[in-house]
């Protein structure tokens, strides 16, 4: 193992228990950001894959991270049904596939241009 992928592990595990501890806090979003959550799963689901694409080295990435970052993602909605002032959302976790499919892209784009494959 590269000692950068060890790295990268921390990263990806700090971050995903940063999430999972954040997500099961009482939310008191107000109106004038709500909007920006949307964002704010798209972009935090997107860094997660991506860490994770690069963390391990799967037989299948794809269908890998998928997978275990849409059962994270609506792990965390289903979270919100049982934290105070959250509420569960399909669009929430639109943004969380989002991501995904995004990180899928930038992946391909980095390993391509950068040969790493």
């Amino acid at each position: 193992m590269v000692v950068k992928q060890k790295y990268i592990k921390v990263l990806f595990w700090a971050l995903t228990f940063a999430v999972l501890f954040i997500s099961s806090t009482p939310g008191s979003i107000s109106d004038s950001i709500k909007n920006l959550d949307k964002l704010a799963h798209f972009f935090t689901f997107f860094l997660l894959s991506v860490l994770l694409l690069f963390a391990y080295k799967f037989s299948k990435p794809f269908f890998a991270t998928a997978l275990a970052m849409a059962l994270f993602g609506l792990g965390i909605e289903v979270l919100h049904l049982y934290v105070p002032n959250r509420v569960f959302s399909w669009y929430d976790f639109a943004a969380d596939v989002l991501g995904i499919l995004a990180a899928f892209i930038a992946y391909k784009i980095i390993y391509k241009k950068f040969e790493l494959a």
